[in-house]
């Protein structure tokens, strides 16, 4: 799920109807999050990883700032 939210907000559709990233920081992003989230869906259920923990693993932390929230 977080993969997919990702890949909605960066990347947009040409007029042939195909999608395109925003930029190449952007799908390398998103290659990140979806190697974590097939990583995770291996692993044991109780020690999952949120969505959140996963942006905060890949892009890192910010003090005050709650990432995908505004």
């Amino acid at each position: 799920m977080t993969d997919r939210v990702w890949e909605l907000q960066h990347t947009h559709k040409n007029d042939r109807g195909e999608l395109l990233w925003s930029d190449p920081q952007s799908q390398e992003v998103h290659g990140r999050i979806q190697a974590l989230v097939t990583q995770q869906q291996s692993e044991d259920k109780e020690n999952s990883m949120t969505g959140d923990e996963i942006l905060a693993t890949v892009l890192g932390e910010r003090t005050g700032y709650v990432r995908g929230k505004g």
